[in-house]
């Protein structure tokens, strides 16, 4: 399968994103923080943003008794493990459920700027201390359906194919909003370039067809003249035949004067010779 994303819905193991969403519309203070919780660890469920919509949800950022578990849903919904140990001191304490599905997040979010990535980022990104730890974790997350890969130990790295799609924060919706019109503007401008290739195409035709045209013309009225022209030539090449039976006379008189000189005048050949000339 192609490196691409899943579709972002929760299933399985505890309960689904729906659920808790639910669940939310009639949950206030405490009963909103344990849903939280609840969410967060549920093993089935990987995008929070629909949860974090909530208005009993949101209520949780206005209090300070509250904002804490607004802040760690914020963290499971569009933050890593590394934003995990900067605000640990202001977050509820975090189960070893919730921990290892973060990482696990974590390496979504790699995923999506990097397909291949080391080993060595992936134990500094994500706290481990050897790279046995770090394949159980990976190998969890693949069986858990949240990326699709295999280990590459000769290299050192791991090759994701496949990962599930996470929440998008507003922040990352500018980004990918200003991409996309970057992206746009280079569509339009590369649908300009073409349009001018095409013009100048169609020109080059018309100017090919025009001169083809003008060979054509000029070779069919060469024909023509060459035709005249040798029309007007044949008088001149039945000359030769004229001249030969002109002088055809004077061959037969030099005849004459050789036979006569050769006594052959009396001579019965003589006769005939003289008796055919007349």
């Amino acid at each position: 399968m192609s490196n691409s994303e899943a579709p972002t819905t929760g299933g399985g193991g505890g309960g689904s994103l729906e659920q808790f969403v639910l669940l939310a519309k009639s949950a206030r203070g405490a009963a909103a923080k344990g849903l939280v919780e609840q969410a967060v660890a549920s093993p089935g469920v990987y995008v929070f943003g629909e949860l974090l919509a909530c208005p009993s949800i949101a209520e949780l950022a206005s209090s300070p008794g509250t904002k804490a578990h607004h802040d760690l849903l914020t963290l499971f919904a569009f933050g890593t493990y590394e934003d995990f140990v900067a605000q640990r001191g202001h977050l509820p304490q975090l189960s070893d459920a919730m921990i290892l599905k973060l990482r696990q997040l974590t390496i979504v979010s790699l995923a999506t700027k990097n397909r291949r990535i080391p080993y060595s980022t992936l134990l500094n990104v994500l706290r481990l201390n050897n790279v046995r730890e770090l394949e159980d974790i990976v190998i969890d997350a693949v069986y858990k359906g949240i990326i699709q890969g295999k280990l590459d130990p000769r290299n050192q790295r791991l090759e994701i194919e496949f990962w599930r799609g996470r929440d998008v924060s507003q922040q990352e919706t500018a980004a990918m909003l200003a991409t996309l019109g970057d992206w746009a503007s280079r569509c339009q401008a590369l649908v300009c370039n073409m349009e001018e290739q095409i013009e100048r195409a169609n020109r080059g035709k018309e100017e090919a067809t025009k001169e083809q045209q003008r060979i054509e013309t000029e070779i069919a009225n060469l024909k023509k003249t060459l035709k005249m022209t040798g029309r007007s030539a044949t008088p001149d090449l039945e000359e030769p035949s004229e001249v030969s039976s002109s002088r055809a006379p004077d061959e037969r008189k030099k005849e004459a004067k050789r036979l006569k000189s050769t006594g052959l005048r009396g001579s019965s050949g003589a006769r005939r010779f003289f008796s055919n000339q007349h």
